[in-house]
């Protein structure tokens, strides 16, 4: 059995030895400030969710109704729900490819490409939530 007395001895000791100290004090300097400034340009999700998507011809083509976080923790896609009889259709768009504007959001695709794009599905309680957000509106 390890005693828990010789592990905190050595774990101290090792921020004695030559080289330790200044990596473990710079891993702490990394760590002892993880917030940021955000400039007035920053805008929140909250503000994004809920606009309404039109293409170059002024026709309304979708709604922002979901932001998709990737595995690194990195926004990959908007997810919008376009115009659809029976049930909505989600569509995940690439950031690059939206245009963000105070009133609405602006990309340049029709609503037929919307419609046969592949569908994004939500699975599982994310499904229940997003019909949720849906009829929100």
């Amino acid at each position: 059995m390890v005693d828990a007395r010789k592990l905190l001895f050595f774990g101290t000791m090792s921020l004695f030895l030559p080289g330790t100290f200044v990596q473990a004090t710079q891993a702490n300097s990394v760590n002892a400030t993880p917030f940021i400034g955000l400039s007035g340009a920053s805008r929140p999700a909250s503000q994004i969710i809920g606009l309404e998507v039109y293409n170059q011809s002024n026709q309304k083509i979708g709604q922002i109704v979901d932001i998709a976080i990737g595995e690194a923790g990195k926004m990959r896609a908007y997810v919008l729900s376009t115009p659809h009889w029976l049930t909505p259709h989600y569509v995940a768009v690439d950031p690059s490819v939206l245009k963000i504007g105070t009133w609405h959001a602006q990309m340049n695709a029709t609503l037929d490409q919307l419609k046969a794009a592949p569908q994004y599905r939500y699975s599982g309680q994310i499904a229940a939530k997003a019909c949720l957000n849906v009829l929100r509106d």
